[in-house]
């Protein structure tokens, strides 16, 4: 087998399913196994998804549904990174400004005051490195994993009734 295969083996589309949405939609042990195994696959190769079902499924519908759920999933991502941003930029300003008053209250040899002010100061700045160190770059690598299942991918269907 290629190592740019991914291949399923089952008996009917609902082993695929969310069995809890009313829409079609695929469940989240699927979408786990098809990203971790996008992620073995180098950036540049075709990425075949061979569905082998022992039941008929209609490429087409797989197919718009592989690419909503990519496309919600990239959309999501998105939404997140503005979020953090903003996030970030709130907790940068609030964070110095917390210091700027702490360095204030300093000089008034207030002890108690000037610690609790600059420690709520540096928690904020250091909540918006968080972000920064964290967060971002483990949703740019899930971007990056998306963008390549959506720019890659090739769905085949195989199906074997009365097999």
């Amino acid at each position: 087998m290629e190592k740019n295969c991914i291949v399923i083996n089952i008996e009917n589309e609902t082993e695929l399913l969310n069995k809890w949405d009313s829409e079609k939609s695929f469940n989240e042990d699927f979408k786990s196994y098809i990203i971790s195994k996008t992620n073995e696959i180098s950036n540049n190769e075709k990425i075949n998804l061979i569905i082998n079902s022992n039941n008929f499924i209609e490429q087409s519908l797989v197919a718009d549904m592989f690419f909503k759920w990519i496309n919600k999933e990239i959309r999501n991502i998105q939404n997140k990174k503005v979020n953090n941003t903003i996030k970030q930029i709130k907790l940068l300003i609030i964070g110095i400004l917390f210091i700027v008053i702490s360095l204030y209250i300093e000089q008034t040899n207030n002890i108690v005051l000037f610690t609790v002010i600059s420690t709520i100061g540096a928690f904020a700045v250091w909540e918006a490195a968080s972000i920064w160190i964290i967060e971002n770059p483990e949703l740019r690598k899930n971007n990056k994993i998306l963008n390549k299942i959506n720019k890659n991918l090739n769905i085949i269907v195989n199906n074997k009734q009365g097999l």
